[in-house]
């Protein structure tokens, strides 16, 4: 049976890496068991997951993803050749008809080389994209780049699409592209109902006992919302009383010196775990950045949500991220992390408020396994 072929060339994070695992999964299921390889970087957490989708790592990918991270160019363009030659190898070996990227050329310009080849030139060619690009700085690139692939798709709502590149609006209308909905968290493919249809109204027993989880992605940067979450966490605890148990999740990006510094910082009984792929966060309340991964994940369950944002001028992909989901979703609230009042103040009414109704939409934000085969199949 012909098969997919999902690439990720990510460098930043581990959520492109997770997008694609996610999407290999879904197409599965909405394909009709049809073969999938996704072709990613090396993140040994992703190692322990359960799945039917064959999960490859070519050493010449996560090589040039780390020479990437550390700035080293040069290096990266090199590996990069090898990279386009390795994944020509896995396509010539797998035969897929659908050829599914989640970069537009990759990150140094390899799929360049990809595209010429047979079995990739003789493909479906999908561009699969996420829900925020701010500020789009090569809109020509995307002009000129999408005319390799045969579809675009967009895993994120038509409420998105102020912040998609003006190029795949114009495919939009002209019906080469689509937008197929958030991807919802690993292992709940199958869920008919997101548990976040209905939100729990029950306020948290805060005199008793609360489970706060301080998560950071990857977790390449996440030492500054570490700091700034446990500083207002603390003035919580000083203010009320209240009894809040606290595990850090660090990414498995962040680097062992960076780690080793905040286990020594961070009070004894603060519970610091490695990052792993999970179905559900078991805590009343999960205080974390705004990526795509988590988010949606947070949405989907109806998890009690304080976003820190990554705010930065040239990359504002959180800050929006995070606003929506606000707006959306009762439970989630965004705050800038640099203003410990306004923080501690979040915390506080995360865990004592009434969240009321939760958003009984909460479909109409999330892929299903028919949508995922829909954007790459037709």
């Amino acid at each position: 049976m012909p098969g997919i072929l999902v690439y990720s060339a990510g460098s930043r994070g581990i959520g492109q890496t997770m997008r694609a695992i996610k999407i290999g999964q879904l197409a599965q299921r909405g394909l009709e068991q049809r073969p999938v390889t996704v072709v990613c970087c090396q993140i040994p957490p992703l190692n322990s997951l359960n799945s039917d989708v064959q999960v490859l790592h070519p050493p010449s990918l996560t090589r040039m993803a780390d020479a990437m991270r550390a700035d080293d160019r040069g290096l990266a363009r090199s590996l990069g050749a090898q990279t386009a030659l390795d994944l020509i190898h896995i396509a010539e070996e797998q035969q897929p008809d659908i050829f599914v990227s989640l970069t537009l050329g990759g990150l140094t310009g390899e799929l360049e080389t990809v595209f010429r080849s047979d079995v990739v030139r003789q493909s479906r060619r999908v561009l699969a994209l996420r829900d925020i690009y701010s500020p789009v700085t090569r809109e020509f690139d995307y002009e000129r780049g999408m005319q390799k692939y045969d579809r675009v798709s967009v895993f994120a709502p038509a409420a998105t699409a102020h912040w998609i590149p003006e190029p795949v609006r114009r495919r939009v209308t002209e019906g080469r592209a689509g937008y197929y909905g958030y991807l919802p968290p690993l292992g709940t493919f199958g869920t008919r109902q997101p548990p976040g249809w209905s939100v729990s109204t029950v306020t948290i027993d805060t005199e008793s006992h609360s489970t706060l989880e301080v998560s950071v992605g990857g977790g390449y940067d996440g030492a500054a919302t570490i700091d700034a979450a446990m500083q207002a966490i603390q003035r919580l605890r000083q203010r009320t009383g209240w009894e809040l148990s606290v595990k850090i999740v660090l990414g498995p990006l962040m680097g062992t010196e960076e780690a080793a510094a905040l286990r020594r910082a961070l009070p004894a009984d603060t519970d610091i775990v490695r990052w792993r792929p999970q179905r559900k966060r078991p805590a009343d309340l999960v205080v974390t950045m705004a990526g795509y991964n988590t988010l949606s994940e947070c949405a989907w369950h109806g998890t009690r949500t304080v976003c820190l944002p990554r705010v930065d001028r040239t990359d504002r992909e959180q800050d929006i991220r995070g606003r929506l989901f606000a707006r959306w979703f009762p439970q989630i609230r965004t705050v800038d992390r640099k203003d410990l009042v306004a923080l501690e103040r979040a915390l506080s009414n995360a865990l004592s408020s009434d969240l009321g109704q939760g958003n009984r939409r909460i479909q109409d934000y999330f892929a299903t396994p028919a949508l995922v085969g829909s954007a790459l199949a037709t």
